[in-house]
C-alpha cells in the first residue's frame, strides 16, 4: 500500500510538472488555485472523488486513509505508460460544507505539456457535474 501524502505541508516543486489546489487558508501552499467549496459534509465529497477517479480512465487508487477522507492513485499515461501521482483529501469547511486539497505530479521530467492541471480540472469539473460547487 502507498503512503498518504500530508497535503497539509504540501508546496509545488517549482517546476512546471505539477498541480495543487488547496482550500482558501488550508495547508502550507502556494497552491496554483482555490478550490471550489462543495455544500456536503468531507465524507459525501470524499465518496464523490472515489467515484469519480474510479471513472477515469487509466487511475487506479492505491491507498486511502482511515478517516475516508483521503486517496492516493497513479495514472498511466496513454503513450509512453510514465506514472504520475495524485493525492486528493476532502478538508472539512464547516457548516455541511467541504473543499478538496488536490496534487497531481508527475514522478519523471521536468515538463508535464499541462497534464496534472488538465487532470485537476477534469476532476473538479467530473465533481461540480455531481454535486454543484457552493459560492464561498
Amino acid at each position: 500500500m502507498a503512503d498518504l501524502t500530508d497535503l497539509a505541508t504540501a508546496r509545488p516543486t517549482g517546476q512546471p510538472n505539477c498541480h495543487l489546489i488547496l482550500p482558501r487558508g488550508w495547508g502550507a501552499g502556494p497552491a496554483h488555485r482555490g478550490s471550489p467549496v462543495f455544500p456536503v459534509e468531507a465524507p459525501v465529497l470524499a465518496r464523490a472523488v472515489a467515484a469519480c477517479l474510479a471513472k477515469m480512465p487509466r487511475i487506479e487508487i492505491v491507498a486511502r486513509a482511515p478517516d475516508g477522507l483521503q486517496f492516493e492513485a497513479v495514472e498511466h499515461s496513454r503513450l509512453f505508460r510514465f506514472l504520475d501521482d495524485i493525492s486528493v483529501r476532502a478538508v472539512p469547511q464547516g457548516e455541511g460544507r467541504s473543499a478538496l486539497a488536490l496534487f497531481s505530479r508527475s514522478r519523471v521530467g521536468y515538463w508535464d505539456l499541462g497534464v496534472n492541471r488538465e487532470r485537476a480540472t477534469r476532476l473538479l469539473a467530473a465533481l461540480e457535474s455531481e454535486m454543484p460547487a457552493a459560492r464561498a
